[in-house]
């Protein structure tokens, strides 16, 4: 049985490039970011055929999952009923972790304005707003949850667990 390891948080925080710099040091890890399924689809559209990007996306989870691999999934999975259902809908994962990656809005934006897919600002910060960091109580069916703090933007990131 392989591991699940959702890393999550606001776009621009630095996921993407925390999972590059994770699975170079763990090849034995799968990256799955919903970004790719949604280039995929629709080059550089942002949200268009919504449907078939996240079917294709959970049968690419699912599919590593019934073949035992390892996974590291890259999408926001904003509060903690967005972030249940991957444990819900993935039970074949050995270990499921929660990596929540996060950094200060201004760098958080910033870095959405260099994507290659740009959140435009009022969906930005409706995410912002809806967001909420994970915790021991109310993610409570994660077998870990680790924060993960993009400083600067240097491949540098501070690692901590929640308090709780």
């Amino acid at each position: 049985m392989g591991n699940m390891i959702l890393c999550c948080g606001l776009s621009g925080s630095g996921k993407t490039t925390f999972c590059q710099k994770f699975i170079e040091k763990r090849p034995d890890y799968i990256h799955l970011n919903v970004d790719d399924f949604y280039r995929t689809y629709n080059g550089a559209q942002v949200h268009e055929n919504e449907f078939e990007v996240w079917i294709s996306y959970f049968n690419a989870i699912h599919s590593a999952a019934l073949s035992g691999k390892n996974v590291i999934i890259d999408t926001n999975a904003l509060d903690a009923i967005d972030r249940a259902q991957f444990v819900r809908w993935f039970p074949e994962f050995e270990y499921h972790y929660l990596y929540w990656v996060h950094t200060n809005d201004s760098l958080a934006w910033n870095n959405n304005l260099n994507r290659s897919r740009v959140i435009p600002w009022e969906q930005w910060i409706k995410m912002r707003e809806n967001i909420s960091k994970p915790t021991t109580k109310t993610d409570k069916e994660w077998d870990e949850i680790v924060y993960i703090e993009n400083v600067n933007n240097t491949r540098a990131y501070k690692v901590t667990k929640p308090e709780e």
